[in-house]
């Protein structure tokens, strides 16, 4: 007796399957000899592994999307382990303006104050010799020294910054 043609539409789509899962499972093994061996040929390509982990784990965005990001002059990404610490603080209190007195402006100017000793003793800076300023980007830090009162400065930065095609703002044009 002949088998019912759902049967060989069931088989047929069975063997596909399992010659399609072979298929992959050579490429893949094809992929890793040929990975080993570029491996053996150049053994300092390892030495990038911690760098390669660190992608994998706080910046999969960028093999996800298929990008590459080589932007860093005046900032660069965030990693996915910045953003999950940042959002646990933010859900876990209460943060007001730095420059006001009541417990949520209190607990803003401690973490600006614990964060400013972090970094001034990370690059072993004495606390009374150096002063850390918070600025919100690359081009805001540039543009303080024009705040100085000698006008013999300002006018020097503030040619150095048109000549790198930044505005340097209204304090420029006054020098």
């Amino acid at each position: 007796m002949p088998l019912p043609h759902s049967v060989l539409s069931l088989g047929a789509f069975i063997l596909a399957f399992c010659a399609l899962a072979g298929a992959q499972e050579s490429a893949v093994a094809q992929r890793a000899a040929a990975y080993d061996d570029f491996v053996r040929r150049f053994p300092a390509w390892t030495s990038t592994a911690a760098l390669d982990r660190l992608r994998a784990s706080d910046f999969s965005r960028l093999d996800q999307k298929r990008q590459v990001y080589l932007d860093y002059t005046g900032g660069n990404l965030y990693a996915m382990r910045q953003v999950t610490q940042h959002e646990r603080d933010l859900q876990e209190n209460v943060f007001g303006n730095p420059h006001s007195a009541n417990p949520s402006s209190q607990a803003s100017t401690d973490q600006v104050e614990r964060t400013r000793d972090a970094i001034l003793d990370y690059f072993r800076a004495p606390h009374g010799e150096y002063e850390l300023i918070f600025t919100p980007n690359a081009s805001g830090a540039l543009r303080l020294p024009l705040c100085a009162p000698s006008d013999p400065a300002k006018r020097q930065i503030g040619e150095l910054l048109k000549a790198q095609g930044l505005s340097a703002g209204p304090q420029a044009v006054r020098a």
